[in-house]
């Protein structure tokens, strides 16, 4: 298993996680986003996080195989959801730019059918002076095209 942690200053509370070549702006989708804190579309997942411009740890994890889950109690959300992709790469894309102007983060994966479950941690950190603690784990293997799933509300 790969496993490595990234930092990322969020603009406008969220971050991507797409196929490099993905041009779905996810329009449609904004009740998932609002209520269940990410959002699908066509190789292209938004994650809403509790953060803007206070830097987030995201700890990624890629395996070839399913991946299990972590203990939920330490988390205040865990989603599941596929990601198709067709290009080389997973790709972690800041907003409002796009994958050619503010990716963060790009693993090397090949095409095919992944499979992501993200967990939120630290969603209720936020301070007086605006400055937040959430941070995120999101594990990908590659996996059949299964409808999104909340695991933890």
């Amino acid at each position: 298993m790969l496993r490595f942690t990234i930092f990322h200053t969020p603009n406008y509370f969220q971050f991507y996680i797409q196929d490099r070549q993905s041009v779905d702006d996810l329009q449609g989708n904004h009740d998932e986003m609002l209520k269940n804190g990410f959002g699908c579309g066509e190789g292209i997942i938004l994650v809403s996080v509790s953060s803007e411009y206070s830097q987030i740890p995201i700890t990624v994890e890629f395996d070839h195989n399913a991946l299990e889950p972590h203990d939920f109690a330490k988390w205040d959300r865990v989603i599941e959801c596929s990601l198709a992709i067709q290009s080389e790469d997973i790709v972690f894309v800041g907003c409002p730019g796009g994958p050619d102007t503010d990716c963060f983060c790009a693993l090397e994966t090949g095409p095919g059918h992944y499979r992501l479950r993200i967990y939120y941690g630290g969603q209720d950190t936020l301070q007086l002076d605006g400055e937040t603690n959430d941070y995120y784990r999101v594990q990908i293997w590659p996996g059949e095209q299964q409808d999104s799933r909340v695991l933890k509300p």
